[in-house]
């Protein structure tokens, strides 16, 4: 099992930082040499609204071919949001058709400002296109910004994962987000493991997500599900959530706390699914979300499927066991052959798989670098850390499942490669850009499938290039 920790010792001669809290309660004041570093600015000052958009971001609809959901931010005064796209081309926009925002939220907020959020979804798009699009109120804009449909059929494409980013993160999780854009700036999803905030009623928390990411979010569509954060301190959902994230209705029948948490979206070959783990550990609702998880595994068209929610199957680090959500999810992500199940909650790296799948490989398969079944991944993308349990006594081992990888005190992100010959391909990467892990997942013809621990990094997947077209560095099938 590889292992990864950072020296926690400072080293001779090192640069002494001193952290203070800021007064506002928005983050940590470094600087160098043992000083305070200056008070923080007040956080009304920097987060209230006006009639310039922020907070822009795009979300998949249920046909991402032809459709597109964009949201804003503004002040309470807006009346007239609007958004306008056109086709992409080499020089000004022009022809571009416009339509009105289709629904508004307004909220109050604990810093004493109302805020706006607008929602519009496009249709009649063509796929497999790049786009064009602003969003404002007839008179001011934000810049123009871009997203791309999905192809009519499966084909190369890229998505991004991300784990708990939670805490500080304009100051440390925006290296996370912003260097996972760059490894696959032409990707066309990023997913969210929750825990996107740490308290689900703070506004100024939210505009330091939304600022992290930067314009990532306005290019790629977010896949996010909840965490128990997005609840904290709770009992409800954070009102924020259904404010700034337009998803698919098609969710549990009848169960309203459900919409827009659990839902499914397919994307060019791919069925993506949202699960919200908080209220699954309420026992109507996990049998709420157990069953409408089976009908969309049981009546699945695509090739491949990826499981996202918050609390893990098997956790990494200690005093923590799920046990009603692997009791009842478990059996189902085996059963329908789950390709790649995506969690975060443990604030450590985790990835591995039921050792009953390293039995009655394919000829010539090693089963210390290969199983069949699910691979089931927990990761964290910002800075708060906590200790794995030991490889010899953990929660994956006591339930009958092997920890291949798993890592300490260091942030990640995924990359994940999708082609159209069968494979996808992951990789978890450091903050810096260092491979940590990575395995690949093959079907053939049939359907069979094998995950194999790969070493080979991926520097020309899909979502490299604006073509999707491999780069020569993409290892071919032998």
């Amino acid at each position: 099992m590889l292992k990864f920790a950072r020296p926690t010792a400072m080293t001779a001669g090192a640069v002494a930082l001193a952290i203070g809290l800021s007064s506002f309660g928005g983050g940590v004041a470094v600087a160098a040499g043992g000083g305070l570093a200056p008070p923080a600015i007040d956080p009304v000052l920097v987060h209230t609204p006006t009639a310039v958009p922020d907070r822009v971001i795009l979300t998949p609809t249920e046909t991402p071919t032809t459709s597109q959901s964009v949201t804003w931010r503004t002040s309470k005064d807006v009346t007239t949001p609007r958004v306008e796209w056109a086709l992409s081309g080499p020089s000004v926009v022009s022809g571009a058709q416009s339509m009105d925002a289709t629904s508004t939220h307004r909220l109050d907020t604990t810093l004493g400002y109302e805020i706006a959020h607008h929602s519009a979804t496009i249709s009649g798009l063509e796929p497999d296109t790049t786009y064009v699009y602003r969003v404002g109120d007839g008179q001011t804009w934000s810049e123009w910004l871009e997203f791309t449909t999905a192809s009519a059929k499966p084909g190369d494409f890229s998505f991004l994962v991300q784990g708990d980013a939670q805490n500080d993160n304009k100051a440390y999780t925006s290296r996370t987000f912003r260097a996972a854009f760059e490894s696959r700036p032409y990707a066309r999803l990023v997913v969210h493991a929750g825990d996107l905030i740490d308290t689900e009623t703070s506004d100024a928390e939210w505009g330091e997500w939304h600022e992290a990411a930067a314009f990532s979010n306005q290019y790629l569509n977010v896949v996010a599900s909840t965490g128990n954060h997005e609840y904290y301190p709770g009992p409800d959902l954070a009102a924020h959530w259904g404010a700034q994230f337009e998803y698919p209705l098609n969710g549990p029948e009848g169960a309203e706390t459900l919409k827009e948490t659990v839902y499914s979206v397919d994307y060019q070959g791919v069925r993506f699914i949202s699960l919200d783990s908080t209220q699954a550990m309420g026992a109507q609702s996990r049998a709420a979300q157990t069953a409408w998880l089976e009908s969309r595994l049981a009546e699945n068209p695509n090739q491949w499927t990826v499981v996202t929610f918050h609390h893990p199957i098997f956790s990494v680090t200690s005093g923590r066991d799920n046990a009603v959500l692997r009791d009842a999810w478990l059996p189902l992500f085996e059963k329908y052959d789950v390709d790649l199940v995506v969690q975060g909650h443990d604030h450590a790296y985790g990835r591995g798989n039921l050792r009953a799948n390293e039995q009655n490989l394919p000829a010539g398969a090693d089963p210390a670098k290969s199983h069949t079944g699910p691979a089931y991944l927990v990761s964290v993308a910002g800075p708060k850390m906590y200790v794995p349990d030991p490889a010899e006594a953990n929660n994956w081992t006591a339930n009958g499942a092997n920890l291949r990888v798993t890592g300490r005190d260091v942030q990640l992100f995924q990359t994940v490669d999708v082609t159209a010959d069968g494979r996808m391909h992951v990789e978890a990467r450091t903050v810096d850009g260092a491979l940590f892990d990575a395995f690949t997942i093959t079907k053939d013809a049939g359907g069979a499938k094998l995950v194999t621990d790969d070493s080979t990094a991926w520097v020309g997947g899909p979502g490299s290039t604006r073509d999707g077209v491999d780069g020569p560095s993409v290892p071919t099938p032998t």
